[in-house]
């Protein structure tokens, strides 16, 4: 009888393994951190393959996860550990961990803003408020001139350490313009993402027989994009109509900007076509063009 006890004892000092999680379940996975105060934004987990040394047990089954490389996946913002087969069943509740996302540039939008407890980037927010505060919006050619590489570099390394403490102020107009423009484009997933663009680019096609179907269409189709991602993209083209609306002196038309912002929000398709890359590309400024014309009937007044 007393060694069944000391059994039971030595059994209940091993280390607990997580609750295997059920499919229904929408709570983060057991030991993860909750997210700041704000709005969460449902997000897929970012897993890949590991080599585990701690925390191997499956986050959906409950299960040790055995071998001595390659036992599992990890998730890369928030840490969470399962077998690559468990992966595809948890739940899309990851919460980024300030301790493995350590930068701004080249990180997941959504993690981004689930980590920072914001609606869009921070980064977005803060450039576009200092350009407007200052009236840089009638500057000539905005978005189209290239900043100071230097300066941009500079910035780019403190937002990464602490964007919340970096100071806009005394840096000039240009380099803002393409530090905004440099976020946009290292996002790893493009603000209008692949799934949708082709719908758009039809509706813009369309708009030339009725501007008020293509304008339902793309409303409808936006609709589907991540909601942080549409929260960016209507922050960022309400700024670029106030752009646009001072054209005659900053020269800085709705295709201009078309231009300038087409790969930026869409990207392209990797084409080794010529002249398949160059429709592409005419598809994109032709898109944010006809989404920067018709800002307030598509994302209503700012």
């Amino acid at each position: 009888m007393f060694s069944s006890i000391r059994r039971s004892l030595n059994f209940s000092k091993k280390k607990s393994r997580p609750a295997p999680v059920t499919r229904s379940q929408s709570t983060p996975a057991s030991g993860m951190r909750p997210c700041l105060k704000g709005p969460h934004y449902v997000k897929e987990h970012n897993f890949k393959v590991a080599n585990l040394k701690t925390n191997r047990y499956c986050h959906y089954c409950g299960n040790y996860m055995w071998g001595l490389v390659h036992q599992g996946v990890q998730c890369s913002d928030c840490g969470t550990t399962a077998h690559k087969n468990c992966s595809r069943h948890i739940p899309h509740d990851c919460c980024p961990d300030p301790k493995l996302v350590q930068k701004v540039f080249g990180v997941d939008l959504v993690s981004i803003v689930n980590l920072h407890g914001t609606v869009r980037p921070l980064v977005v927010g803060l450039v576009v408020s200092e350009l407007e505060r200052r009236g840089a919006y009638r500057t000539e050619g905005l978005y189209r001139e290239n900043g100071d590489g230097s300066v941009i570099d500079k910035l780019k390394a403190q937002i990464d350490h602490s964007v919340a403490e970096v100071q806009l102020d005394q840096v000039d107009s240009y380099s803002l313009a393409s530090l905004l423009k440099m976020y946009l484009r290292e996002l790893p997933k493009a603000l209008i993402d692949d799934s949708i663009v082709d719908r758009l680019y039809n509706a813009v096609d369309l708009s030339s027989e009725s501007s008020h179907i293509a304008i339902n269409m793309i409303k409808t189709t936006l609709e589907s994009l991540h909601p942080a991602h549409l929260s960016t993209l209507q922050f960022l083209i309400n700024h670029l109509s106030r752009v646009e609306s001072c054209r005659d002196v900053n020269r800085m038309t709705a295709e201009n900007l078309g231009v300038c912002f087409g790969p930026v929000i869409c990207r392209g398709k990797q084409q080794l076509n010529i002249s398949k890359a160059v429709q592409e590309a005419q598809a994109q400024k032709q898109l944010v063009s006809f989404l920067i014309q018709h800002q307030h009937l598509i994302f209503g007044r700012s």
